[in-house]
């Protein structure tokens, strides 16, 4: 198992964004920087879910839509959409989500399994969740998440 998988073990930092409504967290290890979306190259013959390519200070990244990964909706970019660059397999990933919400500490005592309620088809992206002040935040298992097969 990777070091990084299994992001519940570790109580830590968490950067949080929204996606419609929910509140999602990636452990900031993991996280490069956020980025305004700049020109995003469409990529033929890709996944649904992939938005295409762009060009980050002279490296290619392939964007995600965690919209459409996750909820099956792609997601309206906004004044607001930002894309989070992350390490993965050695190489960068961007993330597109709603919004940037804040970062936070996440204790292991507040950290549950995912709800059953969640349907097997997407219950293996998330970690867990927990609670951040009022706030429920749900933890992306990253790997799961950006593992092509999904």
């Amino acid at each position: 198992m990777k070091s990084n998988e299994n992001e519940n073990e570790n109580s830590g930092l968490i950067a949080t964004f929204a996606i419609e409504d929910c509140l999602y967290g990636i452990d900031t290890q993991r996280v490069q920087e956020v980025v305004r979306i700049s020109e995003i190259t469409p990529v033929r013959h890709a996944p649904e879910y992939v938005v295409g390519v762009m060009n980050l200070r002279g490296r290619i990244v392939t964007v995600i839509d965690l919209g459409c990964k996750l909820l099956s909706e792609k997601l309206a970019v906004t004044a607001d959409s930002r894309v989070f660059i992350v390490s993965w397999e050695h190489e960068y990933v961007g993330l597109l989500v709603d919004r940037v919400e804040d970062v936070v500490f996440m204790e292991n005592a507040s950290f549950s399994p995912p709800p059953e309620n969640i349907s097997p088809e997407h219950s293996e992206f998330f970690s867990g969740v927990f609670r951040s002040g009022e706030k429920l935040v749900t933890l992306l298992n990253l790997d799961s998440t950006l593992s092509m097969g999904n």
